[in-house]
């Protein structure tokens, strides 16, 4: 009895709430419903590409072109870049060149106390 009791309140619950969210959106946009049915319109207006294609590979290609800009903005971005000091930027380092550059680390072991 007491799971048919939840299961009423819970239904109950739910139903108000989504009664009450709808209303809040009535009074906030008032047109809601008019946009909504515009854009139901607009989307059953436009033509399907399936039905206006001449064939499958019309359907699945589109002949898409680069627009071509000009000529400095091309130089630019094919430029390499190098920083302040006039030195290579550590990314353009083969990996043999940077290993040759690092200097090898001395490792020093602590002495550990004894513990007495």
């Amino acid at each position: 009895m007491k799971a048919l009791y939840l299961l009423l309140f819970m239904i109950t619950a739910a139903t108000v709430t989504a009664h009450a969210q709808e209303r809040t959106r009535d009074q906030l946009f008032p047109d809601f419903q008019k946009d909504i049915a515009k854009q139901h319109t607009a989307a059953a207006a436009t033509a399907d590409p399936r039905k206006t294609a001449t064939s499958t590979r019309s359907l699945l290609f589109t002949n898409y072109q680069q627009t071509r800009s000009s000529n400095n903005s091309s130089r630019q971005l094919n430029r390499r870049p190098v920083s302040a000091n006039g030195k290579p930027q550590p990314s353009e380092i083969s990996a043999a060149e940077a290993l040759r550059a690092i200097k090898p680390v001395k490792i020093e072991k602590t002495p550990i106390q004894q513990q007495q």
